[in-house]
């Protein structure tokens, strides 16, 4: 091999080891470019499971409130129930009291 064609061989060489850098710095700012997509999106990620959470508890609040509400509607139910029964009684006895007192007067 002369002198001349090892000279082209480094030049090569040369041209090839600045094509490799040159593709190893755009590789490299591609992964730093991925990377912060990666973390933006990682980001975005703890920011919707922060809201899933508080939408989580929100919903166990309104679920304890609504079964407190339930329970407090058939106490209610309950209530009214008994004084409708409490009521016909009374409308009952004031009949008869009045039938009596009615059937009294006759004699």
């Amino acid at each position: 091999m002369s002198e001349r064609e090892e000279l082209q061989g480094v030049d090569r060489i040369g041209v090839y080891t600045s094509r490799l850098k040159a593709k190893k710095a755009e590789l490299n700012r591609k992964l730093n470019q991925k990377t912060k997509d990666l973390a933006a999106l990682e980001r975005q990620i703890e920011v919707e499971r922060e809201r899933l959470r508080q939408l989580d508890v929100q919903y166990e609040a309104e679920k304890k409130r609504r079964d407190r509400l339930g329970v407090a509607l058939d106490s209610a139910q309950a209530r009214l129930n008994g004084l409708e029964e409490e009521g016909a009684h009374l409308v009952e006895y004031i009949r008869t009291q009045r039938a009596e007192s009615a059937s009294g007067q006759q004699y």
